[in-house]
């Protein structure tokens, strides 16, 4: 054995455990990937899907649901989706609960940009430099509420904090939630 064994062996065991530390958005899973198994309907959408691969919490629980967004008409007593058909005019919600504080957690939604963009302006405080050179738009109100908006190929993306008994959460760690995002899915276009 030459005397460059100790230096090789701690070689590795750094590059080791700078591989499992890193952060590298490509190395992670998506966050609650397991308990997302029995969404189907995730599996059908058209469009691809991005999801966050860093949550800053332990997961309770995830829950999925769609709603539309398309246009409304009232006919007698009754409000018509008019183009519920087309997938476009579909959000997609998931919300992760953290085990920590069951009433708290992240929402995340994605809708088709051309729908969202062309109906409404987004309301901000703040433009933010997201990684990739992304753009994206955080807005605090007064009540604690918050939320990051930013677009990924054709999809809209929203981050929501919920906070029942905690504090808001730092502007920082959405972010990082928002930065971590990447494909679930490929869209089938």
């Amino acid at each position: 054995m030459t005397k460059s064994f100790p230096f090789v062996l701690i070689a590795l065991i750094v590059m080791g455990a700078m591989y499992f530390f890193s952060d590298s958005r490509e190395d992670r899973e998506i966050a609650g990937e397991e308990e997302m198994r029995e969404f189907t309907e995730l599996e059908t959408l058209e469009r691809g899907i991005y999801l966050p691969t860093y949550v800053p919490f332990e997961i309770a629980e995830v829950t999925f649901g769609t709603y539309y967004v398309g246009p409304r008409e009232v006919r007698g007593d009754t409000l018509l989706n008019l183009h519920e058909e087309e997938e476009k005019y579909w959000s997609i919600e998931l919300i992760y609960f953290s085990k920590e504080d069951l009433g708290s957690g992240i929402r995340v939604v994605n809708a088709d940009s051309s729908v969202i963009l062309e109906s409404e302006e987004i309301p901000y405080d703040e433009k933010i430099e997201l990684a990739g050179g992304k753009v994206g738009y955080y807005s605090a109100s007064d009540y604690g509420d918050q939320f990051l908006v930013w677009t990924i190929d054709n999809g809209i993306y929203v981050v929501e904090p919920m906070h029942r008994n905690a504090e808001p959460m730092p502007k920082e760690e959405i972010i990082k939630i928002a930065e971590s995002f990447r494909e679930y899915r490929e869209g089938k276009h």
